[in-house]
């Protein structure tokens, strides 16, 4: 095991690249929350697709690309630094409070995406209603 796979265990890189893939499902599902004009068939292949995209590419590819872009971006040294830093309390403390600042700011930013989506709904609606005319 190499430096940076230390230092994606501490920082817990998979679990995160995990939940990212998971809230880009959820945001998918959001866009299509409420409307009822979509059949049972359609939303069916529409979860179908969404398990493909969100598996197109695979954390374990993420992970090796992401190793490729720290080797360029950083030296031996920060990334030792980075370590000791994950290693400590006050690293472990940051990290622990990862998960529920991210839930927190989940919840935040859909309720946002869910009052603008209804808002540019109408307003699609409204275009194509004058089109209609």
């Amino acid at each position: 095991m190499d430096l940076l796979d230390t230092l994606f265990d501490l920082i817990r890189i998979r679990e995160t690249l995990s939940m990212l893939v998971s809230s880009s499902k959820d945001f998918a599902r959001l866009s299509f929350e409420n409307d009822t004009d979509f059949s049972l068939r359609y939303q069916k292949a529409r979860e179908s697709f969404l398990d493909k995209v969100a598996n197109i590419v695979t954390i374990d590819e993420i992970v090796e690309d992401m190793k490729e872009l720290y080797r360029t971006h950083f030296t031996l040294k920060d990334i030792e630094v980075f370590i000791a830093f994950y290693s400590s309390e006050a690293g472990q403390h940051f990290l622990d409070a990862q998960p529920a600042i991210q839930a927190e700011h989940q919840s935040i930013l859909m309720d946002r995406i869910r009052i603008r989506m209804a808002g540019l709904k109408k307003e699609v609606e409204q275009y194509f209603e004058k089109d209609s005319l």
